[in-house]
């Protein structure tokens, strides 16, 4: 700074050799789309305790997370949330299908049975 200005070190009433001796350069690595692995996670528990009905959208962002993650585009920190809520999708979605197949085997049964009686 041009001298005369005060800095954040002399405003705050510190030496600025204390601020410069606590600053690391930033090694945070940015990238190019916010990972979504906690949505899908959620999404994932959701479907499984609530509503089966999002379980297939839990399975279809977590491939998208994964295939953006395998391509550097997202965080790969998440890889293991964006599985977990996946796999959750995954597992509600063939309950989904099996409950809807189960429902649709009793239907037509409890047609048959009433046809015939």
């Amino acid at each position: 700074p041009p001298a005369g200005t005060a800095t954040l070190g002399t405003r705050l009433g510190m030496a600025t050799d204390v601020l410069d001796s606590h600053t690391a350069p930033m090694t945070d690595q940015y990238y190019q789309e916010d990972s979504q692995a906690t949505t899908i996670l959620v999404l994932g528990i959701l479907s499984l305790v609530l509503c089966q009905v999002l379980g297939p959208f839990a399975w279809v962002m977590g491939n998208k997370e994964l295939a953006g993650i395998d391509a550097g585009r997202r965080a790969p920190e998440n890889r293991g949330t964006a599985q977990a809520g996946r796999i959750l999708g995954i597992i509600s979605t063939v309950l989904l299908i099996l409950g809807v197949v189960f429902f649709v085997i009793m239907g037509i049964v409890i047609l048959i049975a009433a046809a015939g009686s």
